[in-house]
């Protein structure tokens, strides 16, 4: 397992674990793939963000994540 923060390469599959947690939270309310990779992008990573978001990835496969 490798234990670190998101980079760029990661951040499609980032997108997808958002869009899981988010499914999981709210299952009727569907969020659009490209508005959740905007935000991720200016918000969560922006340059402004006061998070890192460190993943937990194996094998390729992002499987987890927190933000600190």
């Amino acid at each position: 397992m490798e234990v670190g923060l998101l980079t760029p390469a990661q951040q499609e599959h980032m997108v997808g674990l958002l869009l899981a947690l988010h499914e999981h939270y709210h299952p009727s309310r569907a969020l659009d793939r490209a508005l959740v990779h905007k935000h991720l992008r200016d918000n969560l990573c922006g340059p402004h963000s006061q998070i890192r978001l460190v993943t937990a990835e194996v094998g390729g496969e992002l499987l987890g994540f927190a933000a600190i």
